[in-house]
């Protein structure tokens, strides 16, 4: 008992550094060159999910229905983005391909396997947190010329919006990647067991996410984040009794027009209204993307083919569409087909479906649920499925979402006694 004991705390040590890394990557590869700083964050990510992998395997949790057929869709997705490239025996864009939106995607199992050993996100999503806003602050304090001087190169880790503003990449790397982590962080913290009771705190948190994602001017993270907050309201409004839920809807349904004036006002003077980028995304949506009846539209042109994998390939002077795609949903057609974005859909259905289950009582699975929601909706004008870290955080909470909903992995001699309660929605924790 005390070696398991250990082992865990190991575990969670390590896990703990991992994800620290992964949000101060990008400042770090700033000051090296080195490789092993480079290649780490793939390589202990590598042994973290064999770890898990492992302790699932002897858990026999990887043998139940519903995680197998994740495993399923997850290595269809590998074999058909995999055909993609095959037609070119293009390689390298298929391990950057995988190394971008897989590898990520396989921290479901870590998420799950936290679960089981009883380790959660709250510490590090705090330290996270309030790491990547305070080196914020600093490059807001340092203006443009002393980030291009320290080595921040403008237009991949520094960008303007609108020529007047600029956005920074804090410790992340770049300014999607840091908006997005702390839009994840954010929802996490305010959600979470360490503060359930502490509500002064949440408050305070989910304040300082708004402003600072406000003042990071990437919509698509706003997006995220309004989306789950008005999806958590609703939630919680509908849990109400009926005539204090009626109640409260009208004060909604009269408060939003008032809300919406004065949020509209707040940013009029703003470059956030502006619709230049949007009609850059619509002007070339669409221009790559083949007939679904034609072999590249079944199966794609292969994983890494567009978005981040393809203009990391374009850097590294390789041949590349170098195409960013800034939407999901095209951007997975055009590297796994019309069968590998239904197998994406499917994916989503299938965890969807199984949280839902435990939805009206569990945390988790409701957070999973609402996670998934949000990310199709932000999806829509970025490939917020390759913003990394923020993928990897987002694939490992769904995972705990998954995972929750199981009452005979988290303890078996009740599940077993309980099977029906379970999947009338009782949660046993």
């Amino acid at each position: 008992m005390k070696k398991k004991k250990r082992n865990h705390r190991f575990f969670r040590a390590i896990l703990f550094l991992f994800l620290l890394y992964t949000s101060v990557y990008g400042f770090l590869t700033l000051k090296t060159d080195n490789l092993v700083i480079k290649s780490g964050k793939e390589i202990v990510l590598a042994l973290v999910l064999a770890y898990s992998l492992f302790k699932l395997l002897s858990a026999k949790i990887l043998s139940k229905k519903g995680i197998v057929i994740v495993v399923f869709l997850i290595i269809s997705i590998i074999i058909i983005g995999f055909l993609g490239n095959s037609v070119n025996r293009d390689w390298v864009t298929f391990v950057y391909g995988f190394k971008i939106t897989i590898l990520p995607m396989l921290g479901l199992f870590l998420g799950i396997a936290m679960t089981k050993l009883n380790v959660n996100l709250d510490k590090v999503s705090m330290v996270v947190f309030i790491l990547i806003i305070s080196g914020w602050i600093y490059q807001q304090t340092q203006g443009l010329n002393a980030l291009v001087a320290a080595g921040w190169e403008y237009g991949v880790n520094v960008k303007s919006f609108n020529a007047n503003t600029l956005r920074l990449p804090s410790f992340v790397g770049t300014p999607d990647g840091y908006a997005f982590l702390l839009c994840i962080t954010g929802i996490l913290l305010e959600t979470s067991n360490m503060l359930k009771e502490k509500k002064i705190i949440q408050l305070v948190i989910k304040v300082t996410t708004l402003v600072f994602l406000v003042l990071a001017t990437m919509r698509s993270a706003l997006i995220f984040w309004f989306l789950f907050q008005l999806l958590m309201s609703w939630n919680l409004i509908a849990s109400m009794k009926s005539k204090v839920r009626y109640l409260l809807l009208s004060i909604v349904c009269f408060s939003i027009p008032l809300c919406l004036l004065v949020f509209m006002q707040f940013v009029a003077s703003s470059s956030l209204t502006s619709t230049s980028s949007l009609q850059d995304r619509l002007s070339h949506w669409g221009h790559f993307l083949s007939s679904p009846l034609t072999t590249e539209g079944l199966v794609g042109l292969g994983l890494g083919a567009v978005g981040s994998a393809s203009r990391r390939t374009s850097q590294l002077g390789l041949s590349s569409m170098d195409y960013g795609v800034d939407n999901q949903l095209f951007a997975f057609y055009e590297q796994i087909g019309l069968l590998g974005t239904l197998v994406i859909l499917m994916i989503a259905f299938h965890i969807i479906r199984t949280a839902r289950r435990t939805y009206k009582t569990n945390n988790h699975a409701k957070i999973a649920v609402f996670f998934l929601i949000c990310t199709f909706v932000s999806g829509m004008f970025t490939n917020v499925l390759e913003v990394y870290p923020f993928n990897l955080f987002l694939w490992i909470a769904v995972g705990m979402g998954i995972q929750k909903v199981n009452q005979e992995d988290i303890m078996p001699e009740v599940g077993k006694l309980n099977k029906k309660k379970v999947r009338s929605g009782i949660v046993w924790s």
